[in-house]
Parts: structure tokens; sequence; C-alpha cells
């Protein structure tokens, strides 16, 4: 009697061990499941992190080529008022001969008085 009890007893410990084994396994299958849905996410999280910075970069080089435009218009629109005052200049030093001209003549005029 004393070792079929022994026996039961062991086979309880035994039953027991396994139970707890599978409780640890069953445990461990959980914190795997949890470690890839993580590693899922944060894959999932990288990709749209990666879009939003493809798409801020392509915002600046927008913005850099735009300002490149935007700085040749003004290089040009300078060249244009340096041009234009360039002519400006000398249509009034032109303006400035005709009428030192004029004053000339008038001063001949007055000097030969009337005839």
């Amino acid at each position: 009697m004393l070792v079929y009890w022994f026996v039961q007893e062991r086979l309880l410990e035994l039953e027991q061990k396994d139970q707890e084994n599978q409780m640890m396994k069953q445990y461990l299958n959980k914190l795997c499941e949890e470690e890839a849905e993580k590693i899922v996410r944060k894959r999932q999280d990288q990709t749209v992190l990666r879009e939003e910075l493809n798409t801020y970069n392509a915002e600046i080089l927008r913005r850099k080529e735009l300002a490149k435009e935007q700085e040749k218009i003004i290089e040009q629109h300078v060249i244009q008022f340096q041009e234009e005052k360039a002519v400006s200049s000398r249509f009034v030093q032109c303006v400035n001969f005709c009428l030192r001209g004029l004053v000339a003549m008038d001063a001949d005029v007055v000097m030969l008085g009337p005839r």
C-alpha cells in the first residue's frame, strides 16, 4: 500500500509539473505573440514616419526650387531696373545737354539783339 501511495504522489507531482510546464509554455507563447505584434506595429509606425519624412523632404526641395526661381526673377528685375536707370540717366543727360544748348542759343540771340 505504501508503494502505491508513493507512486500516486509521484504521478501527482509529475502531473502538477506538466501543468506548470504547459502554463509556462502558454505564457511564453503569449509573450512571443505580444512581441511579434510590437514588431509589426513598430514597422508600421516606421513606414508611416518614413512616408511623412519623404513628404517633408519633397516639400523642402519644392520650396528650395521656388526660392531659386524667385531669386532669378528678382535678379532679372534688378537688371531691368539698372538698365532702365541707365537709359533714364542718359535721357536726362541728353535733355540737359539740349537745354544748355538752347540756353546758349538764347544767349546768342539776346546778344545779337533784335534786327
